[in-house]
């Protein structure tokens, strides 16, 4: 019989073979896959449909971040916030979520000239608060959510979306929930292009244009807000 060890062994000289090979040659295996995944037989809505889209984002984005307020956000004038009631679907989750609220909340995009950079759709921000006690919430707040800070010793984690990720559910499930049974809340954020603030024609997370990725410059001004 085999040992495992000997197998390791053997396998180790064409690993290495491997290993030279894409490393001399990865700008074939790159040409490779960038056909296969254009190709409408197995990606029949792939990447980036309407090409590169505005070419001028990334001067216009280079001469701002070359300026002293190159992080500069645009002012938050309005904000709209909704009491979420979870119903969940057993005991267990119900114990859960016992303790701590979620509020929806929505506002315009901090980013400058969003309406340049981003969709329609993606021109408001979207996000859920986890707060880790009920009595943050006013009273009477169903219908006109509003959150008391009582002062300091609050602590707030900011979670930021990552890419092709719809919605909040997940990082709220495994972090902010958490966060919350331990006296911590959480500010849930939703990334332009999926979820709430996907594109109409925009197939899952498949961005129509090459251009869309100026939203990395949207999470900086998100870090400074």
């Amino acid at each position: 019989m085999l040992h495992p060890w000997n197998l390791l062994g053997a396998l180790r000289r064409p690993a290495r073979l491997l290993d030279r090979l894409t490393s001399a040659h990865h700008k074939y295996l790159d040409m490779v896959c960038a056909s296969l995944s254009h190709s409408p037989l197995f990606f029949p809505q792939g990447f980036f449909s309407d090409g590169w889209g505005d070419v001028h984002v990334p001067y216009m984005l280079e001469k701002r971040l070359a300026t002293n307020d190159k992080y500069a956000i645009q002012p938050i004038d309005a904000m709209t916030l909704t009491l979420l009631h979870p119903t969940p679907s057993s005991s267990r989750l119900k114990r859960r979520a016992k303790g701590h609220m979620r509020v929806a909340g929505r506002f315009p995009t901090t980013l400058r000239d969003g309406d340049l950079l981003l969709p329609p759709e993606s021109q408001h921000a979207c996000f859920e608060l986890v707060l880790s006690d009920a009595a943050m919430l006013a009273k009477d707040a169903s219908q006109n959510p509003r959150i008391r800070v009582r002062g300091r010793g609050e602590a707030l984690v900011v979670l930021l979306p990552g890419t092709g990720e719809h919605g909040c559910a997940h990082r709220r499930r495994a972090i902010a929930a958490p966060l919350a049974h331990a006296g911590v809340s959480t500010l849930v954020l939703e990334g332009a292009f999926y979820g709430q603030r996907k594109p109409a024609l925009q197939k899952g997370s498949k961005l129509r244009r090459y251009m869309s990725y100026a939203i990395w410059y949207v999470r900086m001004t998100y870090q400074h807000w």
